[in-house]
């Protein structure tokens, strides 16, 4: 295979490898919606903040095989991949057998591209990670981002009788209190952008009621989130499928999480919940849901996203860890 590379250096440009991308994507089961061009072209237009995009093709002839999806943020010059902090999972769009040559002709070119730069990556795919080990590349802290591997027992199975006492208690007192449970999931064209705008309320009252907003990354805080994930979901090919799951206590939405379906895999992307019913648990009764409609929809793979909370693996997850690098791409 003798591959060559080029950078898109513009939204112009990154919008003239978007059809080629996304026939990659699809031929090379993407990995991660992450890197789909729907999502980067979004991050670009509404949370980028003046970033240069990077976006690296690796081709074998005429043939794409190979897209790592980069930029540079505005200010420090880092170069990460598109859409950080916002991504969960990152790693370049490429069939497997073809991740080593892909990499080496992506670093090659950013190397000529942005002579000095250092590239780091956290939350890397731990395919991607096996490559890059060969790499002159300086490890960075690991990301904890648990999964439940979904089988054909409900969820509940996994908790002491106890603990699905208490949980059953927690139904019980939500209904009583705010009318019947009801649940329901929208997805693809079925997800409205004025409940995806009434998700991000929703989640950042959550946080605010708790005077945790400034826990949230600065582009998580404002309006804008809202735009690009409309603009993200509500688009062409968006990598996976979006899908909005929310528990409602009469006509009050108690809880909601927003997902991403792609392979076998149910991503839980970000989550909020009413804080006022707080101490009916509404957002593990809403996991709780989207677990057995997961297993209902026959995924294999219940992803709760990074970080380690416990109530993660008091719902059944099996620790995981995303691994980080950084690659010195050589002198100026």
């Amino acid at each position: 295979m003798s591959l060559g590379a080029r950078v898109a250096t513009s939204a112009a440009e990154v919008a003239e490898l978007a059809p080629r991308w996304e026939d990659l994507a699809r031929r090379a089961a993407c990995r991660s919606p992450f890197q789909s061009p729907a999502w980067v072209s979004a991050w670009l237009a509404h949370l980028g903040c003046g970033a240069e995009p990077l976006v690296i093709e690796v081709r074998d002839g005429d043939r794409t095989v190979g897209v790592v999806p980069l930029a540079r943020t505005a200010g420090n010059g880092a170069v990460r991949f598109a859409g950080c902090p916002l991504n969960d999972r990152n790693g370049a769009v490429a069939a497997p057998s073809d991740l080593g040559p892909v990499w080496s002709a992506a670093l090659g070119a950013l190397a000529d591209a942005v002579p000095g730069a250092t590239l780091e990556v956290e939350d890397l795919a731990p395919e991607d990670a096996a490559v890059l080990a060969g790499a002159a590349v300086e490890p960075l802290a690991p990301t904890p981002s648990p999964v439940l591997p979904l089988s054909g027992d409900r969820a509940r199975g996994t908790f002491t009788r106890k603990h699905l006492q208490n949980l059953r208690r927690q139904e019980r007192a939500l209904a009583a209190e705010h009318g019947p449970l009801a649940f329901w999931v929208d997805r693809g064209d079925a997800l409205l952008a004025e409940d995806l705008v009434a998700f991000c309320a929703l989640r950042r009252s959550r946080w605010r009621a708790t005077g945790e907003l400034g826990r949230l990354a600065p582009v998580e805080r404002g309006e804008e989130l809202d735009a690009f994930l409309v603009a993200w979901a509500r688009g062409p090919a968006a990598g996976g499928t979006p899908a909005l799951a929310r528990l409602f206590a009469g006509d009050r939405c108690a809880a909601a999480h927003l997902c991403v379906e792609w392979g076998g895999t149910v991503l839980v992307y970000m989550t909020a919940h009413d804080p006022a019913l707080r101490r009916h648990g509404p957002g593990t009764l809403c996991h709780l849901a989207t677990i057995d409609w997961a297993i209902r929809e026959g995924r294999l793979v219940y992803d709760f996203g990074r970080g380690d909370e416990p109530y993660k693996y008091a719902l059944g997850a099996r620790p995981r860890d995303l691994p980080g690098v950084r690659i010195s791409l050589g002198p100026a």
